[in-house]
């Protein structure tokens, strides 16, 4: 993550950084890159449009590997207040995503664009002045970042807010078949039945956008 202007010093990791190298963020060449090693790079981010961008390296005579949403570039001219990323809960789910996330952020604006390592999410919509919630999108196993971009431009990201994991062979998803009573009073309180299927310990269960 970096400002639009560029500058932005990152280090690249993975293999084959053989002969001469370049680094292609969005649809701009990086303005600097060192070959630290055949697994390491240095580089300058160059200037972007904020939002995530793919991030391609090319090794000459060899090939070329991408990342999709590998950078997120933010406005640092953006008037207005940073959004502040608190928690997010549950803050597990399987690689497969489309686990329904509540996001704790000030200020919490539905029209707000979510990123999970990059990979945009599905906002679903903000719940009062401070929580949003959202569904998250498809990643491989393990820990990543998760970007919060107001539509002014501001930014903030957190390291490892969430983590994907690999769901056990035969798991299926819950199923809803009756919730008693149907109705109640609007202060909430009320104690309500959920009967389905694959409900197992550890389901999560939300009213609208607010956890029950």
């Amino acid at each position: 993550m970096g400002p639009a202007t560029g500058g932005t010093n990152v280090v690249i990791t993975g293999v084959g950084f053989f002969n001469e190298v370049s680094v292609i963020v969005g649809s701009q060449l990086a303005t600097k890159v060192v070959v630290v090693d055949d697994k390491t790079l240095q580089v300058t981010m160059p200037a972007g449009p904020a939002g995530a961008q793919p991030v391609k390296v090319v090794v000459a005579g060899i090939g070329t590997a991408t990342r999709p949403a590998g950078f997120f570039f933010f406005d640092p001219k953006a008037q207005g207040p940073f959004p502040k990323l608190l928690a997010v809960m549950p803050g597990v789910g399987p690689t497969s995503g489309a686990t329904v996330a509540r996001l704790l952020v000030q200020p919490a604006e539905a029209d707000a664009e979510v990123y999970f390592d990059g990979l945009p999410a599905k906002v679903l919509g903000a719940d009062g002045q401070d929580a949003l919630v959202v569904e998250t999108p498809a990643h491989g196993a393990g820990p990543v970042r998760v970007s919060i971009m107001l539509k002014t431009g501001r930014a903030h990201t957190v390291h490892g807010a969430f983590s994907y994991y690999v769901a056990a062979a035969g798991t299926k998803p819950p199923v809803l078949t009756q919730i008693l009573p149907t109705s109640g009073s609007a202060a909430g309180g009320e104690p309500v039945q959920l009967t389905g299927t694959n409900l197992v310990p550890g389901t999560l269960a939300f009213m609208g956008y607010r956890p029950m």
